[in-house]
């Protein structure tokens, strides 16, 4: 019973608590990582097509006076627009399957916890029943020595009684003795 209540002490249950706010700390970590590439992503992404929107209205400047050839130029840009495009797409859907994997991780992580709580639960309740066994053996042991103080207390109250007896007829045999001695005294004289 010691052994088990060893194994559960405050320590080791601040240590299951900062073990768990670690893998917490790691998850934060991770998402921190993922929205700044996100984000990195999407300034990028405006920057891009800030310089398109630029280029596209120097580009209708110039329609004006060589239309064919800058119909060619646009038709360039939006391709190269496509492929950059698509190239964001691709790590969108990248950085979609690595949030998707720490979910999973957290998941994962989160249902660990549990069973693990779960067992020290099953564990406290069996220290506790343990704990009441005891005591009801404490109980029941406590009532046996109460019993005994009893008798002993009975025992003690009859060896008084025989003390006060024995010490009364003691007097009295002294009184008769010195009567006695009183009597012979007396007929002496």
């Amino acid at each position: 019973m010691e052994a088990m209540a060893r194994e559960w002490t405050d320590g080791r249950l601040d240590d299951l608590s900062n073990k768990v706010d670690r893998g917490f700390e790691q998850v934060d970590q991770r998402f921190d990582r993922v929205e700044a590439e996100v984000h990195g992503l999407r300034v990028e992404t405006k920057t891009e097509f800030a310089a398109v929107r630029g280029e596209i209205g120097a580009l209708r400047k110039e329609v004006d006076g060589s239309g064919a050839g800058l119909r060619v130029e646009i038709q360039g840009v939006r391709d190269g627009l496509r492929v950059e495009i698509q190239g964001v797409r691709i790590e969108i859907q990248g950085v979609r399957e690595e949030v998707t994997g720490v979910r999973a991780d957290l998941q994962g992580t989160r249902d660990g916890l549990r069973e693990e709580i779960q067992g020290v639960r099953e564990e406290v309740a069996g220290v506790r029943a343990d704990l009441q066994g005891t005591r009801d053996g404490l109980r029941e042991e406590i009532q046996g020595v109460r019993e005994e103080v009893a008798g002993v207390r009975k025992e003690m109250a009859g060896v008084q009684r025989a003390v006060a007896y024995g010490a009364v007829a003691l007097a009295g045999a002294m009184v008769a003795g010195f009567a006695g001695i009183c009597t012979v005294i007396a007929a002496g004289v």
